[in-house]
């Protein structure tokens, strides 16, 4: 991962790591990965956070508008569906995490994890 902003740093819980001290709306996280074909991908995410959040959830051109949901504390992480995101390119791909400016509150984020999305 790389973290572009100083309020964030990898700090470990439990003996996993995770992404915390997210206090600063400016900072965002990014993730290089690659995938072998293009698709919808539902974002999942394994957070904790006292309160609510929002944030954009980037992969090329696609957007994703998530919310993280309050989980009692910033040490109580819990699985999340955040959506779905369309990756157009199969290959090597990035996916970036940017806080909204007007409506975040400290996330920490243990995990993301993609999974296609199967069409009927």
């Amino acid at each position: 991962h790389n973290v572009f902003g100083t309020h964030t740093q990898l700090e470990t819980k439990d003996g996993v790591y995770n992404i915390g001290h997210w206090t600063g709306a400016q900072s965002r996280v990014e993730w290089a990965f690659t995938v072998r074909h293009s698709g919808r991908f539902e974002v999942i995410v394994e957070a904790a956070a006292e309160g609510s959040a929002k944030a954009d959830i980037r992969v090329g051109q696609a957007v994703l508008k998530a919310e993280f949901s309050a989980t009692g504390g910033y040490d109580t992480f819990a699985r999340q569906r955040l959506g779905t995101i369309e990756i157009v390119h199969a290959g090597h791909n990035s996916l970036q995490i940017q806080p909204d400016r007007a409506h975040w509150k400290p996330v920490n984020v243990r995990s993301v994890t993609l999974r296609p999305v199967r069409e009927n």
